[in-house]
């Protein structure tokens, strides 16, 4: 253990061909082991356990499979995809640069920001569709209301029809971050 001791002691204040000086309290053998297997402490990246499970593998697989089915299909058919996406006014950055010794500072604001919702709609044919932005979370309401303006968009009411006035609307939502 004392030969260890020494070792450590002695390369401790070395630096890495890295320029990474190690303080003393790092275990000599992770010190030793990271080194010969050139491995780094790293910021982690967080992946919903989910995302990849069996099930959803087979989901997108199914939907992929219609996809293609229907553009084998004699009657070309337009896709409009629609998201949803929100952020924070307040967003700031975690990490900065600044002299070995001295704290990395940077001014953020006292109380945590607003929220914007943005929702838009793009197809294969048309391209961009619709967007609407909105100040804090998007609701069954605001979903709604950007549907119907999607569908007049798409479908004039003047080219509507009894059946398409008649008809009611229902919204699914689908997350994928699951």
């Amino acid at each position: 253990m004392k030969s260890d001791y020494k070792k450590f002691k002695a390369t401790s204040s070395k630096t890495t061909p890295y320029s990474t000086t190690f303080s003393k309290s790092v275990c000599p053998h992770w010190l030793a082991f990271s080194n010969k297997n050139e491995i780094r402490m790293k910021q982690l990246y967080k992946v919903p356990f989910e995302r990849n499970s069996q099930r959803n593998k087979e989901l997108r697989r199914a939907y992929v499979d219609r996809v293609l089915e229907m553009d084998a299909h004699a009657i070309p058919h337009e896709f409009t995809f629609i998201d949803e996406a929100g952020f924070n006014l307040a967003k700031t950055r975690r990490r900065g640069r600044k002299v070995i010794g001295h704290r990395a500072i940077t001014d953020v604001p006292g109380q945590r920001g607003g929220n914007i919702t943005m929702c838009a709609a793009i197809s294969n044919t048309h391209g961009f569709l619709h967007r609407h932005a909105n100040l804090g979370p998007y609701n069954t309401a605001h979903i709604l209301t950007f549907l119907d303006r999607l569908h007049n968009i798409l479908i004039p009411p003047e080219r509507m029809n009894d059946a398409d006035h008649q008809r009611n609307r229902r919204a699914l939502k689908n997350d994928c971050v699951d």
